[in-house]
């Protein structure tokens, strides 16, 4: 049995769904998830007699003591892995990674360097795992032994004149070693430094899916990237004047960055019009999510639109979370988008009842008594909630650099469609000014959702002043900061009418700023015993 086997075989037995891609590759349920959940990623090395995963909701660790395995079953050889430089050098790795040397190890050669010559491009990495991982991607790889640091004691002549990719590694001396190698070859090479999407090293950004073109270009030091620049001028000292200005320019074009966001003619705009336009709206760039009120939608161009900003804001009890609530649960659960929920202000648990009593129509004081007079429909869309891919953070401290990291994680390995925020005055700042701190909070969540190409849903507070004389709120009610107003796309204002001092049972949705339509009000029942808004 190989150790790809065992793996799978353990999820299995565990009662976790698998879905085998070929390759050696699969996607797995983690254990104690939702069926719906794929957050185990696994790819097996036969070269390596090796299975590598990657888990992105639990600990590697806590996922092998689950299912009643150790680090030795992820290797066909209980003892381990050996890998055969050409010099004679051995390295052996145990399954805790503790590494020996043996055989040569005076040698100075590269691992696998036999198999650079044939290659035009070399990925530089910092492990023999690394490197036999991305060989299996059917890239040239090598590595120097002994960890990182030690770049200087071996013979890099091998990769003088190719096109060399160093992937770094995620932590202080892999971005020490990286710096190293690229030091010594940025005179000899064409050097390029790039980091994993996921993980820590070139082998986690594979096994999790990715693939050699994924990775990340990280930003070199100057004196490396100019180090080509300074050889060509040493070399240039030695030619005719028009050769060697020739040589310096061939070496500055190499190492000018391409920049592709200048103005661009009419006909290239008009082509990607063309694209644009003949796409599903629901799909890809700028698609649009229909929200639970068609009446809101009209007045939106279609519903909310991915890569834009909207404010639904209220005073306390206006129903902001609710209307946050229900739009999550319609996008997740109704249209199977993809969301990330952050409730700052209620737990999780407290976010889930009312994602049921307002889907099962349950009411939700009776709910929060834990008295269910519907049982078969609070159960039935508690089903369908449980498959629904929809994730909640009810962490009560969490900064928006933190959401940013986590969609941006999620996005990689789920795909994104819309992150609601309840909401975001409560997020957290280093900026001690509270105007200062949500400037730059409203200004990133604007960001964001252009960066991910997001539906970025935010509730906010507004001064309970204007609730005095029970006036309809105006933008300018928004809490400690103009800039939620400033830049947010869409701003939706709740207000619940009165007649004779008592409410109507109904609230408007204002539309206070509306970038790309008209500003009006939708009227829709207020079902707070469901919480529901319509």
């Amino acid at each position: 049995m190989t150790s790809y086997e065992r793996f799978i075989d353990a999820l299995r037995n565990a009662g976790c769904t698998v879905i085998e891609r070929g390759g050696n590759r699969a996607q797995a349920q983690a254990p104690g998830h939702s069926p719906a959940d794929r957050s185990i990623s696994v790819l097996y090395n036969a070269a390596e007699g090796r299975t590598a995963f990657m888990s992105f909701a639990d600990d590697r660790e806590q996922v092998l003591d689950t299912l009643g395995l150790t680090w030795s079953d992820l290797f066909d050889n209980p003892q381990g892995a050996r890998y055969d430089y050409g010099d004679g050098r051995q390295v052996i790795r145990s399954p805790d990674k503790k590494f020996r040397q043996s055989g040569n190890t005076k040698g100075n050669q590269l691992f696998h360097a036999d198999r650079i010559p044939a290659a035009q491009t070399v990925y530089v990495v910092e492990g023999e795992h690394d490197v036999l991982t991305l060989e299996a991607e059917g890239v040239t790889a090598t590595c120097t032994a002994m960890g990182a640091g030690k770049a200087h004691m071996f013979d890099l002549t091998p990769l003088h004149g190719k096109n060399v990719v160093i992937v770094q590694d995620q932590d202080a001396p892999g971005v020490a070693h990286a710096t190293q190698l690229a030091e010594l070859l940025a005179p000899h090479a064409n050097v390029k430094i790039v980091a994993p999407k996921v993980g820590k090293d070139a082998a986690d950004h594979i096994v999790a899916g990715h693939g050699v073109t994924d990775f990340t270009p990280v930003d070199v030091a100057a004196p490396v990237a100019l180090a080509p620049v300074v050889k060509a001028v040493e070399d240039a000292k030695s030619m005719p004047l028009s050769d060697g200005i020739d040589h310096i320019r061939s070496a500055l074009a190499r190492i000018a960055p391409q920049d592709d966001s200048g103005p661009k003619p009419m006909l290239e705009w008009v082509n990607k019009w063309w694209d644009w336009v003949q796409t599903d709206p629901s799909h890809g760039a700028g698609r649009i999510m229909q929200t639970p009120w068609p009446d809101l939608d009209n007045l939106l161009a279609g519903g909310f639109h991915a890569g834009r900003s909207y404010l639904i804001a209220g005073r306390p009890g206006a129903g902001k979370s609710l209307g946050l609530i229900n739009f999550a649960a319609h996008a997740a659960v109704a249209c199977g988008r993809q969301g990330l929920l952050y409730s700052v202000e209620m737990g999780g648990v407290e976010v889930t009842s009312r994602l049921i009593s307002s889907g099962a129509r349950a009411e939700y004081k009776r709910i929060t008594r834990r008295d269910l007079d519907d049982f078969g429909a609070v159960a039935e869309y508690a089903d369908r909630l449980q498959g629904a891919p929809l994730y909640i953070s009810d962490r009560s401290s969490v900064t928006i650099s933190r959401i940013a990291a986590e969609a941006r994680r999620h996005k990689e390995t789920y795909g994104l469609d819309f992150i609601a925020i309840d909401y975001m005055q409560l997020l957290k700042s280093s900026e001690s000014d509270r105007q200062r701190a949500l400037t730059n909070i409203s200004r990133e969540v604007k960001v964001l959702a252009g960066e991910l190409d997001v539906v970025m849903l935010s509730a906010c507070q507004l001064n309970r002043g204007n609730a005095k004389d029970n006036r309809k709120p105006m933008l300018s009610d928004l809490r400690e900061s103009g800039a939620l107003e400033q830049d947010c796309d869409v701003c939706i204002l709740l207000h619940h009418a009165e007649e004779e001092g008592l409410p109507t049972g109904e609230v408007e949705m204002i539309i206070a700023k509306n970038r790309t339509g008209p500003m009006a009000t939708v009227t829709l029942p207020f079902r707070p015993h469901y919480a529901q808004i319509g």
